[in-house]
């Protein structure tokens, strides 16, 4: 999927969807990504991890696309591990302390590793509170 200000692809890496967003996921994109990455999901359960090596930009509304992602996986028994962020989408991960939640690996390969090892108690015991 690709549009002005986004672009989404997705491939297989071992029994992992490595789903790649690049430009700017924000409220004008943030639709587009939903749904391809409902496409990209093999299963419920499927193991996610989201290369974001070319994000440059991320706000609220891309926050929650990345939560709900998370959400779904948690509930069905898979996971979401981040890869290869741009210091500006890391900040804003550690100031809202999703990283709590969503860990965060250096590469799409260490990701893609800590996926596979572990299942969806990764990581420890967080619940997303919706208060």
């Amino acid at each position: 999927m690709e549009s002005d200000r986004v672009r989404v692809s997705h491939r297989r890496v071992s029994d992992v969807t490595v789903i790649r967003i690049a430009g700017e996921l924000d409220v004008d994109a943030v639709d587009e990504v939903t749904a391809a990455i409902d496409r990209a999901r093999r299963s419920d359960d499927d193991r996610l991890v989201f290369d974001l090596g070319g994000l440059e930009f991320l706000d609220n509304m891309g926050l929650r696309a990345l939560i709900a992602a998370w959400k779904h996986a948690r509930a069905h028994g898979g996971a979401v591990h981040l890869a290869a962020l741009r210091p500006n989408v890391r900040w804003v991960l550690d100031v809202t302390q999703l990283n709590a939640y969503l860990p965060i690996h250096a590469d799409v390969e260490d990701a893609v590793r800590a996926a596979t090892a572990a299942s969806a108690d990764a990581p420890a015991e967080a619940e997303w509170d919706e208060t």
